[in-house]
């Protein structure tokens, strides 16, 4: 805009002074071309800017469905992991549970109902990896882990409370860390080992 000025000022004075006699040819051209110049250059960068924005914008557009690609795939593989893990620890789980039901559930809901150790051992194997991926978060989908916590939970109140003495509780509570961790991060509530 300034350089257009400037052009304008300088043909004005061209005008007045009653053409090329007092004008110096010398500075006018140049002066003329820059003019130019800087009028193209102000278009151009125009131009440029505005292409810019476009190329930001549709780079955000871009970034932002990466982004939700990224976290559905995330969700989607936390949640085949947490069914793959879930499959074995129900393979674990039901042979304990039909134990129980074989030798009758004591009637009052106390008493213990003896299984083998290497059962618990290997079931609470299985907790403790499932444990040990929600803790450092690698199962963290809230979607996917509303289901397991309710009845994962149950699972281990179950086991803590009719499976296991306070022996076999100590021990498993002495050799799963992960699996400790988890009922302390979900809050369950399980027998102490004294009782």
């Amino acid at each position: 805009m300034i350089a257009v000025q400037g052009l304008h000022n300088l043909l004005r004075q061209t005008n007045q002074t009653g053409g090329s006699e007092g004008l110096d040819l010398y500075i006018v051209i140049p002066t003329i071309v820059l003019a130019v110049g800087t009028v193209v250059l102000v278009i151009v960068t125009a131009y440029y800017a505005s292409q810019t924005r476009s190329l930001a914008n549709q780079t955000e557009r871009l970034a932002t469905s990466t982004q939700q690609s990224v976290t559905q795939a995330s969700q989607r593989e936390q949640i085949k992991t947490s069914m793959y893990l879930w499959e074995r620890i129900n393979e674990k789980y039901d042979p304990i549970v039909e134990i129980g039901r074989s030798k009758g559930w004591p009637k009052d809901g106390s008493g213990l109902i003896e299984v083998p150790w290497q059962m618990l051992r290997s079931l609470f194997r299985e907790i403790d990896f499932f444990a040990y991926l929600v803790v450092v978060d690698v199962i963290k989908d809230e979607i996917a882990l509303s289901y397991f916590r309710f009845n994962l939970s149950g699972y281990i109140k179950v086991i803590m409370k009719h499976y296991a003495s306070a022996d076999t509780r100590h021990d498993l509570r002495d050799q799963y860390h992960y699996f400790n961790r988890l009922i302390k991060k979900w809050n369950i509530d399980v027998p102490d080992e004294e009782t």
